[in-house]
């Protein structure tokens, strides 16, 4: 079993005089570009703006992390590198991970340009805090 979960606020980058490096709505467009492109999997992906900032959102549960898993860990990676001041999260569960790794959720923490992968304190272990 594998699930998974995630958001994005999507910010743009300012220089030192504070104008836009690359405007919101061109990153908004650039993203968008790829929803559309991958949109196509089994899972509930969406992009919208909420409060005057594009927030993206994904939700999935399949039997293995086949492509779709791929696809999704690029677009937060390509949202990290055009918006660096983005934040979100995009957590995981696989089964599958072998002894010591199959009783955690494991979260990607996506913060000032990077994604750092974190073992999410809340749920794991899952034997433990969940079942």
């Amino acid at each position: 079993m594998f699930e998974y979960q995630g958001w994005v606020t999507i910010l743009g980058s300012y220089d030192e005089d504070g104008a836009p490096d690359v405007g919101i709505d061109e990153i908004f467009e650039l993203v968008k570009q790829e929803v559309e492109r991958i949109k196509h999997f089994e899972w509930e992906l969406g992009m919208r703006y909420f409060n005057g900032s594009p927030r993206l959102w994904v939700i999935g549960f399949n039997n293995r992390p086949a492509g779709q898993w791929d696809e999704i860990f690029s677009l937060f990676s390509l949202i990290s590198k055009i918006a660096p001041n983005s934040y979100g999260h995009l957590s995981f569960y696989d089964d599958e991970l072998g002894p010591g790794k199959s009783d955690n959720y494991y979260t990607y923490v996506l913060r000032k340009g990077s994604m750092t992968l974190e073992k999410d304190p809340f749920l794991s272990p899952l034997s433990e805090k969940v079942e």
